[in-house]
Parts: structure tokens; sequence; C-alpha cells
């Protein structure tokens, strides 16, 4: 993920699905290492959802002023060991992580519409995040993702507990993520805007 505060829309098509039966504890979180994005949540979470799959391993994918304190982090909770910092990753190869993970995770204390959660759908990856800003709106919970409240690391460990230990759970909301991806088209998104335009100007 380059580090940019602009991201362009991407072609969804650029991320191929794949099943993932069964799914297992490899967690990827992709966002820029600021403190808006508080990995650290995720951090500590993932270490407690180690706690229960001892063979969990995490990737995070992105760079930011708050890396050496997650670093340290990592170090303290003694999970060095499962955690792979892998800095920016452009976005054309941000598809190779994707198809490594079985599970994304967001723990991201202010949002709009993170366009990692639409690439995660459609790589059919099993989205938990926190509820905040616009996600809210843009996935529902128990349908297509799993909602925590903000900054609650035990929260967002047990929804991945949950997903892992509840298999026919996370493949009704992989399917049903996947089936959503074209409400983001650009197409879709174009119809809708010009429909309300129109609207809006007709007398």
């Amino acid at each position: 993920m380059k580090n940019s505060k602009k991201r362009v829309k991407p072609d969804l098509s650029s991320f191929p699905f794949r099943p993932r039966v069964p799914l297992r504890p490899r967690v990827i979180i992709a966002r820029h290492l600021e403190p808006a994005y508080n990995v650290a949540c995720g951090i500590r979470a993932f270490s407690i959802f180690k706690s229960t799959f001892p063979d969990a391993f995490l990737t995070i994918a992105g760079d930011g002023s708050c890396k050496a304190s997650l670093l340290a982090l990592c170090a303290d909770l003694g999970i060095n060991d499962s955690v792979r910092f892998m800095g920016n990753v452009a976005n054309d190869q941000m598809h190779v992580l994707y198809d490594q993970a079985d599970v994304y995770l967001n723990s991201s204390r202010v949002d709009n519409q993170p366009v990692s959660i639409l690439e995660a759908f459609a790589c059919g990856l099993p989205v938990v995040t926190t509820a905040v800003g616009g996600i809210p709106y843009m996935v529902n919970n128990r349908e297509d993702a799993l909602l925590a409240p903000n900054d609650d690391p035990t929260e967002l460990a047990a929804q991945m507990t949950m997903l892992l230990s509840h298999p026919e759970l996370a493949d009704r909301l992989i399917r049903n993520a996947h089936a959503r991806i074209w409400e983001h088209s650009w197409d879709n998104v174009y119809r809708k805007h010009k429909a309300i335009y129109l609207e809006r100007m007709s007398p």
C-alpha cells in the first residue's frame, strides 16, 4: 500500500477471489501506520487471538510515523516472530498479500470508506472491523462483515475467533460480501450519482 493520502479507486477485478476452506488464522492489516488507523489496537487484538490459535500469523502492509512504537509493542507482547511488517506495498502487488491471508482486520478509530475493505471483499477475505465513521454504512454486521466497537481489541479478537470457530458464518460473510462488490463499482456509483443529479435538476 503506497503511503499516500489519496488512493485511486481500484479496479477490483485485479483482486481475484479465492475460496478459503478451511479458514486459517492468517491475518492481514493494510493501513497506514498513523494514529487515526490505530494499528496498535489491531496488534493487541491479534495477540489475544493468538492465545487461542498459537500458529496465527499477522502481516501488516503500510508504513508511517507509528512504526517504531508498533515494533516495540510487538516485542512487549512477545509476538515478534508472528508479525511481519511489509512497509509500503504497491497497489498492484497488494493482491499477492491478500491471497496469502485468510482474515482482514481493520482497527481504525477514524474512517470514511476504506478501499482496503472493498479489496478484501473482492478477494474473498472475511472482514473484521471497528464500527467507526462511514464503515457501518458500507458493511452490514453479521451479513457481510463483523463489527466491533472502537478501540476494543478484546472484541476484535472475539470476532476473529468466531470466524474460525464457525466456518458456516465465515462462508456466508464471504459470499455476501463478494456479491456486494458491484455496488461499489464506478459504473454503479456513476449511475446513482447521475440519477440524483437529474432528480435535483428537474423542474
